[in-house]
Formats: C-alpha cells, sequence, structure tokens
C-alpha cells in the first residue's frame, strides 16, 4: 500500500468464524480468529458499540454518526463476534455489564483468540465497583468510562485510539 494520502490508516482485517455448538453453555466459548492480509481502512473509522440497552445504542450510534465516524451497534457480545465473520472495526465500545458475556469477558476472549489483533477497546460502566477498572486495564482495554458517559470524553478516547500515524506497524 502506498502512502499517497498522508492521512491514510490501514488496519488488519480479520474473519472471526463462529462454531455454534461450541458456544457458552455447550463446551464453553471457543472460536477460531483467522488473520487476512492488510487493507485500506475507509475513510472514517469504524466503531462497533455492544450494549444490552436499546437507547444506549441508539444514542451512541448518533453520537459517532455526528463526528464522522461509522457506528455500527451490537445487542450482546454473541451478535458482535458474528458480525466478525465478515465486518472489521477499528475501535470496540462495549457496555461492561452485559448478560451472557460482559464485556470484560469479551475482551478477555477477544485477546486469548488473537492476542496480536489491533482492536483498541473501550469500557463504559454504570457500575464501577473497586477493583474492576484495574481489571479492565490489566485485560487491555485501553479506556474506562463511567456512565453516563459525556459525549466528548468518548468521542475524544475513540478519537485518540483510531489515530494511526504512518509508522503504524501494518505493512
Amino acid at each position: 500500500m502506498t502512502n499517497d494520502d498522508p492521512g491514510a490508516r490501514r488496519r488488519r482485517p480479520y474473519r472471526l468464524v463462529l462454531d455454534e455448538s461450541r458456544i457458552a453453555g455447550e463446551g464453553g466459548v471457543e472460536r477460531r480468529l483467522e488473520m487476512l492480509s492488510a487493507r485500506p481502512s475507509p475513510a472514517h473509522s469504524m466503531v462497533a458499540v455492544v450494549d444490552d440497552e436499546e437507547s444506549v445504542r441508539r444514542a451512541l450510534v448518533r453520537l459517532f454518526d455526528s463526528a464522522n465516524f461509522e457506528a455500527e451497534a451490537f445487542p450482546s457480545a454473541r451478535d458482535f463476534l458474528r458480525a466478525l465473520e465478515d465486518r472489521s472495526f477499528d475501535c470496540l465500545v462495549l457496555d461492561l455489564q452485559m448478560p451472557d458475556m460482559t464485556g470484560l469477558d469479551l475482551q478477555r476472549y477477544l485477546r486469548m483468540v488473537c492476542p496480536s489483533l489491533f482492536l483498541p477497546v473501550i469500557i463504559v460502566t454504570a457500575h464501577d465497583e473497586p477493583g474492576v477498572r484495574e481489571m479492565c486495564f490489566a485485560a487491555g482495554v485501553r479506556a474506562y468510562l463511567r456512565k453516563p458517559v459525556e459525549g466528548s470524553a468518548l468521542l475524544s478516547a475513540v478519537s485518540t485510539l483510531t489515530a494511526r500515524d504512518d509508522n503504524d506497524g501494518f505493512d
């Protein structure tokens, strides 16, 4: 890929193949993540939002749209993982407390399946309990915000985490 456009960013597309017979409750959460060759990213960063509350998903998608980010929302970690079969994202915004698989569990799972995957994660939570923030950062979460999230703080975190320079390491 040439660097004719100094603002051009690159990311590693990935493909997640789900084995539905192995979803939690039927042998654990195990899937295969396959790295594909690098290709240019779209003009705008693509943000995935995973939150079990529909009103929160709608509000965050509107916020990202207003700031020229593309955003797609998912009601559960399972729905997000299915989307990875054919889409890739530049940043992931996760609710900490969700049924079935928490945001922290999803972050840990992604790191376990493919530790070299560059997908910065932001955790948002209404339940800021002692020690949770530290556990999130230890798991590789890049930002931790409390609900109700200030739009400017979330946009700033996403902008920082999706900004890559010409030396981002992806050739």
